[in-house]
């Protein structure tokens, strides 16, 4: 059993661990708050997160923005075998599609499991929903 904050202290600690779930947040554009020194708060993104200094602070709250219907996203998982295995290679995809289905506004594409720096390929900077 373990929890969403453990996973990600556990990426923080060693940036080889291939988590699902920071790929996951990192694609759909979560942000992190962390409870500072005397009760402030700070606000950054899974991959910024990965470089701050968690001495003395908390991952207090996740926040995940809305998405309306006109968004897909997929994650895939390439692993030695069906389960209780972490990943060879991990991927995220978020894209925004007009009605007739082409791609509109930049994408999110994350990879997982490439190297230890390696986060992402394409991340957009806004997301409209």
């Amino acid at each position: 059993i373990g929890t969403i904050a453990g996973n990600l202290m556990l990426k923080h600690e060693h940036r080889e661990f291939d988590s699902d779930m920071f790929l996951l947040l990192e694609t759909v554009g979560a942000s992190l708050i962390i409870k500072a020194d005397k009760g402030s708060d700070v606000t950054m993104s899974p991959a910024e997160f990965l470089d701050y200094d968690m001495n003395k602070k908390v991952l207090y709250q996740i926040v995940v923005p809305p998405y309306d219907n006109t968004y897909v996203f997929k994650t895939y998982k390439i692993m030695p075998r069906a389960q209780n295995v972490h990943a060879i290679v991990n991927a995220g995809f978020l894209f925004s599609l007009d009605g007739k289905g082409t791609v509109v506004n930049k994408p999110n594409i994350i990879y997982g499991g490439i190297n230890p720096k390696f986060v992402s390929t394409i991340q957009h900077s806004s997301v409209k929903t």
